[in-house]
C-alpha cells in the first residue's frame, strides 16, 4: 500500500477510540486493496 494512503486514512480515522480507529483504518486499507483500480481514486483526475 502506497504511504499517501496510509497518510490519508490516518487523517480520516481519528474521531473515535483508538481500536475503533485502528478497525476502520484496516477496514478501509482492505476494501481498497480489494477493489484494485476499480475505486474512484486509484485514477488521477483531469480537471477540464
Amino acid at each position: 500500500m502506497n504511504i499517501s494512503y496510509l497518510t490519508r486514512v490516518r487523517a480520516h480515522f481519528n474521531c473515535a477510540e483508538r481500536h475503533t480507529n485502528r478497525h476502520n483504518m484496516r477496514a478501509w486499507v482492505r476494501s481498497v486493496r480489494f477493489l484494485g483500480d476499480k475505486w474512484l481514486l486509484a485514477v488521477q483526475v483531469v480537471r477540464k
